[in-house]
């Protein structure tokens, strides 16, 4: 319990800086949007509130950090150290089963697209990150076994 509040009360400080330093998101403050991607869809799809933001957001996470490591970014070791953080704090790491178009088109609708190119925030180990655009996004997710149990 403690801990879990002092993770929280850090979390929020960090996220007050970041904000601080980057107010109109140019820059850093992006990072601020890891895992919302995926989990903005896995929102859109489930029906707002089935889901709950957090809830999506950390089923974005893994899904981001398969991809990191499927870029090279991260390593497995990485991908399951979130995995084992999200699912110790009862998060689901695992997306609805909805068929990858349906997640395709509802990113594609996500903010973060820009002349017709998704940003997306991906972790290179636990800590650091990188802002990619990613183009053939659908060929990368239909590598992943997004559906299959962690």
């Amino acid at each position: 319990h403690d801990a879990l509040i002092t993770a929280i009360t850090r979390s929020c400080a960090i996220k007050a800086r970041v904000v601080e330093e980057d107010e109109t998101e140019r820059s850093v403050r992006a990072i601020l949007n890891y895992g919302h991607t995926f989990g903005h869809a896995v929102e859109q799809l489930s029906g707002y509130g089935k889901v709950l933001h957090g809830e999506a957001v950390a089923i974005g996470m893994v899904v981001a950090a398969k991809l990191s490591k499927q870029l090279n970014l991260c390593t497995q070791q990485d991908v399951d150290r979130l995995v084992t953080l999200l699912c110790k704090c009862d998060l689901p790491v695992q997306p609805p089963s909805f068929d990858l178009s349906s997640y395709l088109d509802a990113m594609s609708r996500d903010k973060k697209v820009q002349d017709g190119v998704l940003r997306m925030i991906f972790n290179c180990g636990i800590g650091k990150y990188e802002i990619r655009s990613v183009s053939q996004l659908g060929d990368k997710l239909a590598t992943l076994d997004l559906f299959a149990a962690v």
